[in-house]
């Protein structure tokens, strides 16, 4: 069962459209649940992007005051290749928040999104530390 058809075909499985691409990860639609997307780590050599996230997700997810800034991550693969995310909705530029939490980086519009009536980023392998309260002006250029 080891076969490059067997893998395909579960990916097939899994995978529906891509939504986007960046340097490490690829985003899809999850084909069995639309309120899901699926990333995957796009080298043989993974980055950890997934492991770095799924862990940021696991300690801050119970803390209100940083767990409510971040997609919920339901599931990653024993070895992080595949992680899966609750799905958020694109957010237009004039809804995009003048502050953010301190500990978010990379601050880019297409890295945040709507998630049960809140903006949530959903590209967090790193976070500033330690993490605080503490907000800042959102820089979106």
């Amino acid at each position: 069962m080891t076969s490059k058809l067997f893998y395909r075909d579960a990916f097939n499985a899994l995978c529906g459209p891509k939504l986007g691409e960046g340097l490490h990860r690829t985003v899809f639609l999850c084909a069995f649940d639309p309120t899901l997307v699926i990333k995957v780590e796009n080298t043989d050599w993974p980055e950890h992007k997934n492991i770095a996230e799924f862990n940021n997700w696991q300690e801050n997810c119970d803390a209100p005051t940083f767990g409510k800034w971040l997609a919920p991550c339901v599931r990653i693969s024993p070895e992080g290749r595949v992680l899966i995310q609750k799905r958020t909705e694109p957010i237009h530029h004039r809804d995009l928040p003048a502050m953010l939490p301190a500990f978010l980086t990379d601050i880019k519009q297409e890295n945040f999104g709507w998630y049960d009536g809140r903006i949530v980023a959903h590209d967090y392998p790193r976070l500033n530390g330690p993490l605080s309260k503490r907000l800042r002006k959102a820089d979106w250029r």
